[in-house]
């Protein structure tokens, strides 16, 4: 996203009014426009944005999920491995 954004109506209406003709105006435009790579189709907008937030959001839930599901594993191993340990310890 290097282009900036850039307003090609102001622009045409601003050389207009500084007198220049239309189609003047427009090639100025059109000119910067090239030259600055503003108006490119890569850059986001601000519903691109939100859409990347949300699908963001979504996945820290699901990785979130993921791990107190593996958290309540390994307690549960911990403790299946510590009373094997305390039963073979009474079998000794």
């Amino acid at each position: 996203m290097s282009g900036t954004a850039f307003d090609t109506r102001a622009a045409v209406k601003a050389l207009r009014d500084a007198e220049l003709g239309e189609r003047q105006a427009e090639a100025i435009t059109a000119v910067v426009r090239r030259a600055t790579g503003a108006g490119r189709d890569d850059m986001a907008t601000k519903a691109d944005l939100e859409a990347v937030k949300a699908e963001v959001n979504r996945l820290e839930a699901r990785i979130e999920a993921r791990i107190e599901r593996a958290e309540k594993r390994m307690s549960l191993g911990t403790i299946t491995v510590g009373g094997l340990i305390v039963a073979a310890i009474k079998l000794l």
